[in-house]
């Protein structure tokens, strides 16, 4: 969950506690009691329960697992459920305790539910503005989820001239920030680039303007939203000042993650527009400034790390390939890199003792049989550990070894076994699995170590902006 939406829910508890990640039990007597309290009191008898209760397991020196977090996640739904329902079928609700009916249902995990009970409750004559806005934040998010933009704009809209009168009031200010944010992610993700331009502007804004109270590290992460919207778009001058203004941001975080990744990002960025010269002296530039920039010894000492890691990266992104060399065995066809010129190839540095590196194979079977007929040549590469589960191995039984390990995991792609680390030293790579993009013309666009979720993401994006150049 990032800081942004913790920083939010802060804010918007009821609207929100179905995202977070509270811990809550119901015991019987609780589930099955008859519901004879207003709704306001039988939604914050919901949201108490998680303090309450795990407080009570502690006392009982219960051991918090996950198998219990998740059956206690689905009795709380259940309770959220159980009043709600009861709330509408044994009482007769006026149209402003739907409000309370409606956040029950988004606890118990009822987004439609939710939609008609909140729908109900906005139609009603209620002077509580606050709730009002509430309810309209958590319609804006339900909608923002189902992807239609059409009505999550209209709800905006009327989010809008709802807070128009409160635009002095920081909990409308962080929930402009947080809306607009979301929404921006949301149409970038479905290339809807001008209007998640606009979101990510007003942001970016709203955000700047509460800096001595917010958290600087979400100004910077801001900035680098709009880095990536403006770079899809084209506009360079504005996508060098997002990543100036993210460095900038987060050195008044104090944030070496953040402050590597603008970095980062920016000598990338420099290099993919045909500015090599440039992004190689901003590298320069910055490994003189990490320690002005950052306070602590240690901040200062893993962003240099980190920086003089991804040196030969630098070096080579936007330079041709090199050959794969001193291969001993090729499991499936060979390949050379000059004679796939026309195609896009990754290159997959891998060993068989990598945990990472195993988790990566479902993804890259996925690229192979996704984009191979558009031109992509998925291609693993390891080299000889002299060593086979552990225990000193030769080449003839390490060799056996991959053969069983490219058949057991269905491996869809060819394999190719180095006899020493020229390849590895060639392309920079000093931890496994590392990926490796070339386009078409043999020009190598990509260098990342490591396999998330969001790096694999990250790939497969990259691997389709690739493949469009040459269609």
């Amino acid at each position: 969950m990032s800081r942004l939406l913790l920083f939010f829910l802060f804010c918007t508890v009821v609207s929100f506690f179905a995202q977070s990640e509270r811990i809550t039990v119901v015991d019987e007597t609780s589930v099955g009691a008859k519901v004879a309290k207003p709704a306001s009191t039988l939604l914050n008898e919901v949201i108490s329960y998680p303090d309450s209760k795990i407080n009570e397991l502690k006392n009982k020196n219960i051991s918090i697992t996950e198998k219990i977090i998740g059956e206690v996640l689905q009795e709380q739904k259940k309770l959220a459920l159980k009043y709600a329902k009861r709330l509408i079928s044994d009482t007769n609700p006026s149209k402003e305790d739907f409000y309370y009916i409606g956040n029950l249902f988004v606890i118990a995990g009822e987004k439609e539910d939710a939609v008609k009970a909140f729908e109900t409750f906005l139609s009603s004559k209620s002077s509580n503005a606050e709730q009002k806005r509430k309810a309209l934040v958590s319609l804006i998010l339900i909608s923002i989820g189902k992807k239609d933009f059409e009505r999550t704009g209209k709800l905006f809209d009327e989010y809008s001239k709802l807070v128009a009168t409160s635009s002095d009031d920081l909990n409308v200010k962080r929930e402009l920030i947080f809306l607009n944010c979301h929404l921006a992610k949301n149409y970038f993700s479905e290339k809807y680039l001008e209007m998640a331009r606009k979101h990510a502007e007003q942001a970016y804004s709203l955000s700047k303007g509460l800096r001595s109270l917010s958290n600087d590290e979400q100004t910077t992460e801001l900035s680098l939203l709009l880095f990536r919207i403006y770079s899809k778009i084209d506009d360079k001058s504005k996508a060098e000042e997002a990543l100036d203004a993210a460095i900038t941001n987060a050195i008044a975080a104090q944030s070496a993650q953040l402050y590597f990744e603008a970095i980062d990002t920016k000598i990338k960025y420099l290099t993919e527009i045909g500015k090599k010269a440039e992004a190689l002296e901003f590298y320069r530039l910055m490994t003189s400034r990490v320690e002005r920039d950052l306070k602590s010894k240690n901040l200062q000492a893993s962003v240099l790390s980190l920086l003089k890691s991804k040196l030969r990266h630098y070096e080579i992104l936007g330079e041709k390939a090199f050959e794969i060399q001193r291969v001993d065995r090729w499991f499936s066809e060979e390949k050379k890199i000059s004679d796939l010129y026309g195609r896009v190839i990754l290159i997959d540095f891998w060993a068989t003792w990598c945990a990472p590196c195993i988790s990566m194979f479902p993804v890259l079977n996925q690229f192979q049989e996704e984009y191979k007929n558009r031109g992509l040549e998925v291609i693993g590469l390891t080299r000889y550990y002299q060593e086979v589960e552990g225990e000193p191995a030769d080449s003839t039984k390490e060799l056996s070894f991959i053969g069983k390990f490219k058949e057991e995991f269905k491996l869809a792609y060819s394999i190719a076994v180095a006899s020493d680390a020229t390849n590895h030293h060639n392309y920079g790579v000093q931890s496994l699995p590392t990926t490796v993009l070339i386009d078409r013309k043999g020009i190598i666009r990509y260098i990342e170590s490591g396999i998330s979720k969001q790096k694999a993401e990250q790939i497969k994006q990259m691997i389709e902006q690739l493949l469009s150049e040459g269609e």
